[in-house]
């Protein structure tokens, strides 16, 4: 402690089968070790207001959450779907990794409640943005993801 004075150690409970944990766990370590890191964070919270969005989660193409942000409004049921509909991202990225495919979108709705992936490329390297918004929230969303995806795309290029 007395060598390095500014590290912090952080523990969280998880386990090894509460992959979604674990991944927001790379997450949170990549936002401490590099700045542009913690700019996505800040994008994504700004845009969570702008789209109305319930969340924003920035994958890369193993499903490593490079960064998340979530609504304020969010109750523990939502969570839960929040939770599923991360898992059905994953599986759905593997399985496009397995299968040598590429998809640019998918838009996904149960209830009231829009669940979109979107794929964004960088160089060589795919990210995808994944986002839950209500039906009603749906005009203001398509009409500004653009500027998220832009904004996104910009500080990924300093990144890789």
């Amino acid at each position: 402690a007395d060598d390095f004075p500014d590290l912090k150690i952080l523990f969280q409970q998880t386990s090894i089968y509460d992959i979604i944990s674990i991944v927001q766990l790379v997450s949170y370590g990549l936002s401490l070790f590099d700045e542009k890191f913690f700019e996505l964070s800040e994008l994504l919270e700004k845009y969570i207001g702008i789209l109305n969005c319930l969340s924003l989660i920035l994958f890369d193409k193993n499903g490593i959450i490079i960064s998340e942000f979530y609504s304020e409004n969010i109750n523990s049921d939502m969570y839960i779907e929040f939770l599923e509909d991360i898992r059905e991202h994953l599986f759905l990225l593997k399985r496009m990794e397995e299968e040598n495919t590429l998809m640019n979108e998918l838009t996904e709705m149960e209830g009231n409640i829009i669940s979109y992936l979107h794929r964004i490329e960088v160089g060589n390297e795919n990210f995808f943005i994944s986002s839950l918004f209500d039906r009603d929230s749906k005009d203001k969303f398509e009409e500004e993801f653009v500027n998220l995806k832009d904004e996104t795309i910009a500080i990924l290029k300093e990144i890789i």
